[in-house]
C-alpha cells in the first residue's frame, strides 16, 4: 500500500521540517505533497535544500502557496502595497539560489 503525506505551511522552519521528515522516513512514506507556503520564514534556503534532497528518496509534489507566489512575483518585479511584505520577500529571495 502506498503511503502519502501532506505537509503544509512550513514557512521556512527547517528544524521542524527535519523532525517531520525523520518521522516520514520511519513510517516508510512513498510520496509527499508540499501544500504551499514553504519559504516565507527564517530558514528558506535550508528548507528548499532539504526538500530537494528529499526528492532523491521519494516523490515530492509542490503546490504553490500565497507566500510562495508573493516571493516569486517579487522576484519578477511585482511589488505589494506593504513595504514590510516586500522586505520579507526581498530577504527570502536573497537567501535562495536560482535553482
Amino acid at each position: 500500500m502506498k503511503r502519502v503525506a501532506a505537509l503544509y505551511d512550513i514557512h521556512g522552519n527547517g528544524f521542524a521540517l527535519q523532525a517531520v521528515i525523520e518521522e516520514l522516513e520511519k513510517r516508510s512514506v512513498d510520496t509527499v505533497v508540499i501544500g504551499g507556503d514553504v519559504v516565507w520564514g527564517p530558514q528558506p534556503r535550508a528548507v528548499m535544500d532539504r526538500l530537494q534532497t528529499l526528492q532523491e528518496t521519494m516523490k515530492v509534489y509542490f503546490i504553490r502557496g500565497n507566500a510562495d507566489r508573493e516571493v516569486y512575483e517579487y522576484s519578477q518585479g511585482v511589488f505589494t502595497a506593504n513595504p514590510m511584505i516586500d522586505d520579507v520577500n526581498r530577504w527570502c529571495i536573497e537567501q535562495l539560489s536560482k535553482e
